[in-house]
C-alpha cells in the first residue's frame, strides 16, 4: 500500500506543478480528484498537495519517508521504481532545504514544495 500511496504523492505533486505552470492553480487538480474520487486517500492527497501545509500534525513525516521508500525498493531489487526514485530525489531536496526541521515536517507538503520548486 505505501507504494501506491507514494507513487501517488509524486504524481499529484507533479500535476499540481505542471497545472499551476499552465496557468492554472494548484486548487484544478485538488478538485478533479475530489469529483473523481471524493472521500478517497487520493482526494485527501490533492488537499495536502494544494494547501502544502507542512505545518499539519497529519501523516507521514518527511524524516521517515525516505526509509519507507528504501524498504519498498529492497523488497524487489531487480526491479526499477522511476516513481519512487523521483519521489526521493525530491525527498533529499526537501530535506536539504529544510535542516533539522525535516523532522517535524509533513511529508505530503514538503514533497509538493519541492516538486515546485525543481519543475
Amino acid at each position: 500500500s505505501d507504494f501506491v500511496v507514494f507513487g501517488s504523492l509524486e504524481l499529484i505533486a507533479e500535476a499540481a506543478t505542471l497545472s499551476q505552470q499552465s496557468g492554472q492553480d494548484r486548487e484544478t487538480v485538488s478538485s478533479l480528484l475530489d469529483a473523481i474520487a471524493p472521500n478517497t486517500y487520493l482526494s485527501s492527497l490533492g488537499e495536502f498537495v494544494r494547501d502544502r501545509c507542512e505545518e499539519s500534525s497529519a501523516g507521514l513525516r518527511l524524516d521517515t519517508l525516505a526509509e519507507r521508500v528504501d524498504r519498498i525498493k529492497e523488497l524487489s531489487p531487480r526491479v526499477s521504481f522511476p516513481v519512487l526514485d523521483a519521489l526521493l530525489a525530491h525527498a533529499a531536496g526537501a530535506q536539504e532545504r529544510l535542516g533539522q526541521k525535516s523532522s517535524e515536517v509533513q511529508a505530503t507538503a514538503a514533497i509538493a514544495d519541492q516538486v515546485g520548486r525543481s519543475l
